[in-house]
């Protein structure tokens, strides 16, 4: 009886050492784990399966495939380093890849791999461009004048009116891109966003509606053309519109600041038309709340960035009406 306790003891304990080294295994595998399985269970789109996979990638050129248990906060100070001083990344995108890293992180700790608490934990102190000045914002005057100019081509008054019923609705692109007749209902936008899964009702202004009555008819309620077409054709109409306001961007990487000066019309993107609508909604004294009824974000803290801008946007029309009396 003794010697078939002690068998049991002595098989337990292959297995349970067995279990363990099995848990140690290199981080980009680890990942590749993660990948495979979350993909499926959250149906990521594309663009999320894309971004993974750069991260999976800086993993392997940063000193091979590190055992997942031996990742610490100065394995993670390295790879920081790596990040952008060997790939040149900006501090934006290396934070970005550093809360996809928590993830896995996480998601391995879920399956029992050995992870250090540090590797959870870690964040790093990059200097962050996540300010006012890099909020590029339509003025009222500039969407009054994008609305107005005449065009001569079709396609790219449709980009115009596309890029226009953002600034008046904050949908984004992809939300738009989806947009049926059948979910506009008695002057209100009804669906459930693409990006976040929150379902929106914005009601739809005079010169909203106006926009979507040019392409009555239709199934889908704008014509909306791919992503990369449809930022080429937006540079071109703002440039015809003469936005040619200078705008400055800021932006680091590691410690270094970087800045560049380009006009409006060079910088305009479909991220623009939704970051109108916000600015130009708290210039007028929209409250937060009611804001995030349109946008559908969870947390007003979200808009912090845009409230900062808002101030400024309000003093510069102070000082005009100012001007005026």
């Amino acid at each position: 009886m003794f010697m078939d306790f002690m068998e049991l003891m002595s098989v337990g304990l292959l297995h349970s050492v067995s279990g363990v080294f099995a848990k140690r295994v290199g981080l980009a595998k680890v990942a590749r784990s993660f990948i495979e399985t979350e993909r499926c269970r959250r149906l990521w789109q594309t663009r999320t399966l894309e971004n993974y996979g750069v991260l999976l990638g800086h993993y392997e050129r940063y000193k091979g495939d590190v055992r997942i248990d031996r990742v610490d906060a100065r394995w993670m100070d390295g790879f920081v380093e790596y990040l952008y001083s060997v790939a040149g990344l900006r501090n934006s995108t290396i934070q970005m890849l550093l809360q996809q890293h928590r993830a896995v992180m996480r998601w391995a700790k879920s399956e029992g791999y050995r992870v250090r608490d540090e590797a959870l934990q870690y964040s790093a102190k990059l200097r962050s461009a996540n300010c006012r000045s890099n909020v590029v914002a339509l003025t009222r005057e500039e969407l009054r004048r994008l609305l107005d100019q005449e065009i001569g081509s079709s396609a790219l008054e449709a980009v115009r009116d596309v890029f226009c019923f953002c600034c008046l609705t904050s949908l984004r692109y992809s939300d738009i891109k989806r947009l049926k007749w059948s979910n506009i209902n008695d002057g209100w936008v009804e669906m459930t966003s693409q990006k976040t899964n929150e379902f929106l009702r914005i009601p739809l202004n005079t010169n909203a509606y106006n926009i979507i009555k040019r392409y009555a008819g239709r199934d889908m309620v704008l014509p909306v053309v791919s992503c990369v077409n449809y930022n080429r054709g937006l540079k071109k109409v703002a440039r015809m519109a003469g936005l040619d306001r200078m705008v400055t961007h800021t932006w680091y990487v590691g410690p270094e600041r970087h800045e560049e000066v380009r006009p409006l019309y060079e910088v305009i993107s479909s991220h623009v038309g939704r970051k109108t609508f916000v600015t130009l909604a708290l210039s007028v004294g929209m409250p937060v709340e009611v804001l995030c009824s349109f946008t559908g974000h969870r947390d007003s803290r979200q808009l912090k960035h845009y409230c900062d801008i808002s101030r400024e946007e309000q003093r510069r029309w102070g000082v005009t009406l100012g001007l005026q009396v």
